[in-house]
């Protein structure tokens, strides 16, 4: 088990560059809006226009369920 939220903790494998991206922002600046998030990915592909894409294959969706919430397009990472 990992917890998120750790500075220390690596992050798993099987998730993709933009997924671990997403998580070490939302650990700098907790909870944030959608939007900002994608802007403060730079390169992110355009393909990548929602959060739910970027969490793609089926371990990564799994971590997001799991680690993520999303409070009317407000992200931050569970307790």
């Amino acid at each position: 088990n990992i917890d998120p939220i750790k500075k220390n903790t690596q992050l798993p494998d099987f998730l993709p560059k933009w997924a671990k991206q997403v998580i070490k922002l939302l650990k700098k600046n907790g909870e944030m809006k959608h939007q900002d998030i994608l802007l403060n990915l730079k390169g992110l592909p355009d393909s990548y226009n929602h959060i739910s894409k970027i969490f793609r294959t089926s371990k990564a969706k799994n971590y997001f369920k799991e680690n993520i919430t999303n409070n009317n397009s407000y992200y931050s990472l569970k307790r």
